[in-house]
């Protein structure tokens, strides 16, 4: 009997979990993020023949439900290719956005608003078990506000810029362990190897973590999810609706107290937060 196989996948990275044809999951890994959107095929190839296809050996895989960013358009014809490249033409591939898998983790059948709060973010209004209306996403150069790429970006501007106080500084400089050269030039010039921009600037949010106790730390999460609240959350509530906003990403996992207080301030009611995805996709399988 063959087994399923599902994917929640992210930038930063992918979470995958084998499900045997009794509904039991036999295994969960993890493998770096792929985009469609902003990698060719042949990258996703390359991590997928590196990370994934030694975990899938001696498996017979007769379905695949891939939930991705980038997985839009002319994404998810290439995301699909590459998962036939992995698994073989016969197996009954599904993909779709990381927003409807987001809908299906935080919301099965009801409805409401639904967001992904991680190295990036996306927003919708889920209702009849479809997404039915969907603010645009900008990626982290246009938008992306509140996520660890935004997040990222604004504590770095403030260290190398010196706005922030001498001893937080210093700490970011030795946690990053790079010097603002450096972090300049793994921005906008990343070379072959090292993680794309938006990853690399994720990467400063354990930081940012450590130290929300400090007040200036904490204005700048409160900044980027106010921003977020106002661009890509208000555009559902035009019509008065009074349904909860609910939350999946390691962003708001982790800054779950700050995103209450500032979703409270404005005056919306949070439902969900969960750090992933993947435990409301297994569910009912």
């Amino acid at each position: 009997m063959g087994c399923r196989l599902i994917a929640d996948g992210g930038s930063s990275k992918v979470h995958w979990a084998v499900v045997d044809g009794d509904g039991r999951v036999k295994k969960t890994f993890f493998s770096k993020g792929v985009n469609p959107f902003v990698t060719g095929e042949d990258v996703i190839r390359e991590v997928f023949e590196r990370e994934v296809k030694a975990e899938l050996e001696g498996m017979a895989v007769e379905r695949v439900e891939f939930y991705g960013a980038g997985c839009r358009d002319h994404g998810i014809d290439v995301m699909r290719s590459a998962i036939r490249w992995l698994v073989g033409d016969g197996a009954d591939v599904v993909v779709d956005s990381d927003m409807a898998g987001a809908c299906l983790a935080l919301l099965g059948e009801d409805a409401g608003v639904a967001c992904i709060l991680g190295t990036g973010v996306n927003s919708c209004y889920y209702e009849g078990g479809a997404i039915v209306e969907k603010v645009p996403s900008l990626g982290y150069v246009l938008g992306d506000e509140g996520s660890g790429a935004w997040l990222g970006k604004r504590v770095a501007a403030d260290a190398i810029q010196g706005l922030l106080p001498k001893d937080l500084c210093r700490d970011f400089f030795s946690f990053s362990g790079l010097t603002g050269d450096e972090i300049v030039r793994r921005v906008y010039r990343p070379a072959y190897g090292e993680d794309a921009p938006n990853r690399f600037l994720a990467g400063f949010a354990p930081f940012l973590s450590c130290h929300i106790g400090r007040v200036e730390i904490r204005a700048i999460v409160e900044a980027g999810f106010r921003s977020f609240f106002r661009r890509s959350v208000a555009p559902y509530f035009t019509s008065g609706r009074d349904v909860t906003v609910n939350f999946v990403g390691s962003i708001a996992s982790v800054f779950e107290d700050v995103l209450r207080d500032v979703a409270s301030a404005d005056g919306y009611v949070i439902g969900k937060i969960i750090r992933s995805p993947m435990d409301g996709l297994l569910e009912g399988v």
